[in-house]
């Protein structure tokens, strides 16, 4: 999600930016950053957060609803999966035989 076009309940925009050479304005982006988290993401994860109901996300690609509901039935490809897992950066610890 681009936070750039989303502002907050006072009209101001999230100031998510930063010198990294002088760290100018670093904790203010981190303060920001907390916000737009607390304001926006997850009310917005716990809006959608249910598979069944992400089904009607107006923004989901046919394709893509297509994939999602074979994965809820239990059908999900196990390539889709680790790939996904990847994007997200999510590491699979597998048991030690």
């Amino acid at each position: 999600m681009n936070s750039d076009p989303v502002r907050r309940q006072n009209g101001y925009a999230y100031h998510h930016r930063f010198n990294a050479e002088t760290w100018s304005t670093y904790d203010r982006c981190l303060d920001e950053l907390a916000l737009f988290v607390t304001e926006v993401a997850e009310p917005w994860f716990a809006q959608w957060r249910q598979a069944e109901k992400l089904m009607s996300h107006p923004d989901l690609p046919a394709s893509t609803r297509k994939l999602l509901a074979e994965a809820i039935a239990g059908r999900a490809d196990p390539k889709n999966v680790t790939t996904s897992l990847k994007n997200l950066g999510i590491k699979v610890r597998h048991p030690k035989v």
